[in-house]
């Protein structure tokens, strides 16, 4: 018989992993008992869960987190969050496991939004499937039984940043530190999806590929990534932004795991680079 719930973990395996960590391997996954509920979420596009997914996976598409994906990186409302969670069978208390195709940008959406909505326990497959095919474990076309829940989500306004605190942090540098997670070509101005090209006035650059080992793809070691962010310092709130929100979701992740007090700005360049009343700094003057 089949349990909506998915996956059931033991709780001393539970603690077995790091308690301030947001990745969890795909041997990890597998050796964890069978006392802990966690549902386990496909982030990636429908038609790529129906060709194979991990054994117990519900598919919860990425793009479902956004108002309107393609024009604003906003994510969904409050109601909107009630009724995706509620009918993927997620409880409030359950660890939820986000995984998608290797690039984490996907899965680190899917959490970033559960963490603003209240949800305590989330981790990122780190590799995703492709991490998990290659530790030799086997993928499914066969889908589990969903029961639906009542999720109750709340915002946690620590966790999600609008254009009107962005725009205090872009201004309070004693109080802020603004990040932009765009490649660097996005953050000089040379590339741009919105209107207008440059940057959101006194971000700093961090590439959100620099969070990456540029040979495996998977993260890097937590002792890297802390010289990567030696210079943020901790005593500032820290807003961080990109294209639409889901390559600062993964940075956002990774500076919570480093003991960061983050939030993401959900809109991101989508937005602010499309609001003309809203000032940058262009891409003249970036050189």
């Amino acid at each position: 018989m089949k349990y909506f719930w998915l996956f059931v973990l033991s709780l001393l395996s539970w603690q077995a992993v790091a308690a301030d960590s947001f990745r969890i391997t795909a041997n990890e996954l597998m050796s964890l008992g069978q006392q802990q509920r966690v549902v386990l979420i496909d982030a990636r596009p429908a038609k790529f869960y129906e060709e194979s997914h991990l054994p117990n996976a519900i598919s919860i598409p990425f793009t479902a987190t956004f108002v309107e994906f393609g024009t604003t990186g906003r994510v969904i409302t409050l109601d909107k969050a009630k009724t995706l969670f509620s009918n993927a069978g997620i409880r409030n208390d359950d660890l939820v496991v986000a995984y998608d195709g290797g690039g984490m940008l996907q899965a680190s959406r899917i959490l970033w939004t559960l963490e603003m909505y209240g949800h305590k326990k989330v981790k990122l497959l780190e590799g995703g499937l492709k991490a998990w095919q290659q530790a030799g474990l086997g993928v499914t076309q066969e889908k589990p039984a969903i029961m639906t829940t009542n999720y109750v989500p709340s915002v946690n306004p620590d966790r999600l940043a609008t254009r009107l605190t962005t725009l205090l942090a872009s201004n309070k540098t004693d109080a802020f530190t603004l990040i932009d997670a765009r490649e660097a070509e996005h953050y000089q101005g040379l590339k741009s999806e919105a209107k207008r090209y440059g940057h959101i006035p006194n971000a700093i650059n961090i590439d959100f590929r620099l969070n990456l080992d540029a040979n495996t793809g998977l993260l890097r070691s937590k002792s890297d990534l802390q010289q990567v962010y030696a210079h943020i310092p901790k005593d500032k709130k820290v807003i961080v932004y990109c294209i639409m929100g889901d390559q600062s979701a993964l940075e956002y992740l990774i500076m919570r795991e480093l003991g960061y007090d983050v939030a993401n700005y959900d809109a991101s360049w989508q937005e602010w680079g499309n609001d003309l009343s809203l000032p940058i700094v262009e891409p003249q003057s970036t050189r």
